[in-house]
């Protein structure tokens, strides 16, 4: 049988290759041509990182020490030296692994591979130089002949994504298939009768019978699969398929045939037929016949003992072939039992079922339960497992036992005076009446599934008990997931819906949408969005979008979106900014009353001197004169009192920066004035708009000027130095973005490092008790932020405060 396994393998193989002879690279050790760009290629790129199939014999495997080995072994050792690359062997677990690497891109080329239309999206494919028929592997007691169609109501085992799997899932879906890691898995499980029967390829089973690992089974039939193996590189190195392509073609057919009999056992037939080897034996014993009628009857006579006595030899030589035989297969079985990872214990049932006696037990047994053959041997399963009444695992031996239908104790808790743990079970009856249990240890798994489920709901319960809105979209802008807080806010049916259909009622997209942006771009995405709730009211929110997980592209496939309500917050802040404008206003009160104070004097004391010079020309125009321009500082003075205590809510404009500082002069320039104060303005003539709110950057700047006024009559100057406030605008580049930036600097006592980082807090204040209320700087940076500018300070003890304001030029207008 084996003989004729390997003899077929051989045809079916040699028939596979004879398409690659038929190339322009057919002539036996031909040399390989290559382009330039080939050869430029294999100089860039000197290793390929190779992953095999870790259990594919005798295509390719990993022996026990670890070395890669098989047909296809040799085949890509010897073209990559060929073409100058060195392959770099990665070991993975599993086919599945393999396959999971090369999509990622991980791994450079995957050595033996079937094309199948799945692979094609990120693999690439040589000429096939392999080719396997699947067949169909069953135990020795199935009498009839096995296809894929006959295989319907049996449960057939098959390599989880060799293409054998895609070829049945897509041709025949309604096989009952039981998925497996590898090959010698599945052949296992039709050996213990766990499934009826396997698709294999014909090598790898023929490799296991041959090395008498599994003697039970057969090919009960053919699937009408054929594995053609290519070699796959990378879907993105499509030279590299070019390069292998050409080293396949010079290989020449010598080469072949030694790398298919090193792998593949070839025996040679006997020089004579079976018929024609009959024929002589019958021929020499008719002539012996006649020899022996000559001879005479005595002859004769020694020649028949002789040959019954030939025959005796030759019954005694089978049985000795037969005694080896048995050995032999109960060495493999033995094997088998010893080296298996789960535990394997065998009972006999005694006293009608009701008590099982321990007849052998594996390595693995040992392992798990800490069991030692010869204390257990003998013993009865409820002396050596005292808690296994209460488990119920007895109550499976009974009816299996009775019934010779497999049984299966899913996972639970085990636990006597010795060992403690979860078990899971299969139990079976053997054709002796023996029972079989097959086990493991299922305890490091279940306690890592509890710590990750608790895991899980701890996280949940975080994310759920937060104040944030936080919901997870997918491309389409489709709500996956939200937390409890959404659907508390925007109802309980978010899921599947659109999120500008669940937030703000419309029928597309947000204009501006950040979700858009970060699926976009690739990275975080912030907003303040006003939102209707399902209360009906309306709030303020402050929206951060970021991703999730990514696509193929490096791009997010998911990303979450957490709304933060600051509703309070703004008014909060807007309250604040009102507490400050009216602090202001009173701050200024008294240098109105002083500028009104002094002209309405000028102008009673002018129309005093009208009366008493009545009579005298010409200086009575000069007076009235006088009297007009007093009037009009007057009426300037008010007006700009009055525009600054207006309502801020109106509308952005165009602004000219100057205006702004020549409405801010107004109000504070008797104060500059009166402290003694040099103001140093450079402001050029082409400086650019900004797009803003009168007041609101006036009340900043009214802010500045009044803190540096007051910093620098609290400082002591020499007759040589002198209390100077410098004001400088200028258009800078930030970041690739253009501002408008205008400078604050005062030469006052400046602020101490350990309070630099606090001025800007709301109600932080490092003025006398009763001088001022901590909300300037904080309100004023609020204002530049709403303006979407920048503000920051620098300062040196005793030196000065510098104050920088960035307005942005983008999107002014």
């Amino acid at each position: 049988m084996k003989k004729c396994i390997s003899i077929l393998l051989f045809i079916i193989m040699m028939a596979g290759c004879s398409s690659q002879n038929s190339t322009d690279f057919s002539g036996q050790g031909k040399s390989i041509v290559l382009t330039q760009s080939e050869q430029e290629w294999i100089r860039e790129h000197p290793f390929i990182l190779c992953a095999p199939d870790p259990d594919f014999p005798p295509a390719e495997f990993f022996n026990a020490s670890g070395e890669y080995k098989g047909l296809v072994a040799d085949y890509l050792g010897l073209i990559l030296k060929r073409m100058g690359l060195e392959p770099k062997i990665v070991k993975l677990e599993g086919w599945s692994e393999v396959l999971t690497h090369a999509r990622e891109k991980k791994i450079d080329l995957v050595t033996a591979a079937s094309k199948t239309s799945q692979r094609q999206i990120f693999l690439d494919f040589t000429e096939p130089f392999v080719e396997l028929p699947a067949v169909i592997i069953a135990r020795q007691q199935v009498d009839r002949e096995l296809t894929l169609e006959k295989l319907k109501g049996m449960k057939v085992a098959v390599v989880r994504e060799y293409a054998a799997h895609d070829y049945i899932v897509l041709n025949y879906p309604y096989l009952d298939l039981d998925i497996v890691p590898d090959i010698q898995t599945g052949l296992r499980k039709v050996s213990f009768g766990i499934v009826d029967a396997m698709v294999v390829n014909i090598a790898s089973a023929s490799y296991y019978i041959e090395k008498g690992t599994i003697t039970n089974l057969k090919v009960a039939g053919e699937s009408g699969f054929t594995y053609k193996l290519c070699f796959a590189p990378r879907k993105d190195w499509p030279v590299l398929t070019r390069i292998l392509n050409k080293g396949l073609a010079s290989l020449s057919s010598d080469e072949k045939y030694e790398i298919y009999s090193k792998w593949i056992r070839l025996e040679r037939s006997p020089i004579f037929s079976k018929k024609i080897l009959i024929f002589l034996i019958g021929f020499i014993g008719v002539i012996f016949l006649l020899i022996a009628m000559v001879i005479g009857w005595n002859r004769s006579l020694r020649a028949v003992v002789e040959e019954k006595t030939k025959e005796l030899k030759k019954e005694v030589v089978k049985h000795e072939q037969a005694k080896q035989t048995i050995t032999e297969s109960e060495n493999r079985y033995r094997g088998m039992f010893e080296h298996t990872k789960s535990g394997v214990i065998i009972y006999k049932a005694v006293k009608d079922g009701k008590d099982f006696i321990v007849l052998d037990s594996n390595k693995s047994a040992k392992r798990i339960d800490q069991l030692e053959n010869k204390e257990i041997i003998g013993k009865s399963i409820l002396n050596v497992f005292p808690g296994i009444q209460n488990f119920g695992l007895i109550t499976i031996f009974q009816k299996v036992w009775k019934t010779g239908v497999p049984g299966h104790f899913p996972s639970a808790f085990y636990k006597d005076n010795r060992i403690q743990g979860w078990r899971d079970y299969f139990v079976y009856k053997l054709p002796s009446n023996e029972i079989v249990t097959v086990y493991s240890d299922e305890t490091d798994r279940i306690v890592a599934e509890k710590a990750l489920r608790e895991s899980e709901e701890k996280l949940a319960g975080i994310i759920n008990s937060t104040n944030d809105h936080m919901v997870m979209l997918d491309e389409e802008l489709n709500i996956l997931w939200a937390n409890h807080t959404s659907k508390n806010a925007f109802g309980d049916d978010l899921e599947n819906k659109k999120c500008y259909e669940a937030f703000a009622g419309l029928h597309q997209p947000c204009d501006g949408c950040v979700a858009e942006k970060c699926f976009r771009e690739g990275h975080m995405q912030e907003r303040e969005i006003n939102l209707k709730k399902e209360n009906g009211l309306r709030y303020d929110f402050w929206e951060t979008t970021n991703a999730v997980s990514l696509n193929q592209k490096g791009l997010p496939k998911t990303i979450v979106t957490i709304f933060r309500d600051i509703t309070q917050r703004k008014a909060l802040a807007a309250e604040a900014m009102r507490a400050g404008h009216l602090a202001s206003i009173g701050e200024l009160a008294a240098g109105v009353a002083h500028e009104i104070n002094n002209p309405i004097n000028s102008v009673i004391n002018l129309a005093q001197l009208i009366l008493n010079e009545n009579k005298k020309k010409g200086e009575q125009n000069d007076i009235a004169l006088r009297m007009i321009n007093e009037g009009s500082r007057i009426a300037d003075i008010v007006s700009s009192l009055l525009s600054f205590a207006k309502d801020k809510k109106g509308s952005k404009m165009e602004l000219n920066i100057k205006d702004v500082l020549a409405e801010t002069f107004a109000l504070t320039e008797a104060q500059i004035v009166k402290s003694g104060i040099i103001l140093d303005v450079d402001l050029p003539s082409d400086l650019p708009m900004i797009f803003g709110h009168m007041q609101q950057i006036q009340q900043v700047f009214l802010n500045l000027i009044n803190n540096a006024r007051f910093a620098l009559n609290h400082k002591s100057f020499t007759k040589e130095s002198l209390k100077t406030i410098k004001i400088k605008g200028c258009v800078e580049k930030v970041m690739k973005h253009t501002y408008l930036r205008i400078v604050f600097e005062d030469n006052g006592p400046g602020i101490p490092d350990r309070l630099i980082d606090r001025v800007m807090d709301p109600f932080f204040t490092t003025k006398p008790g009763g001088q001022g209320t901590g909300l300037g700087l904080s309100i004023s940076h609020g204002i530049i932020s709403g303006h979407k500018g920048k503000m920051k300070i620098e300062s040196l003890e005793g030196e000065f405060t510098r104050v920088i304001i960035d307005f942005p030029m983008e999107g002014r207008s």
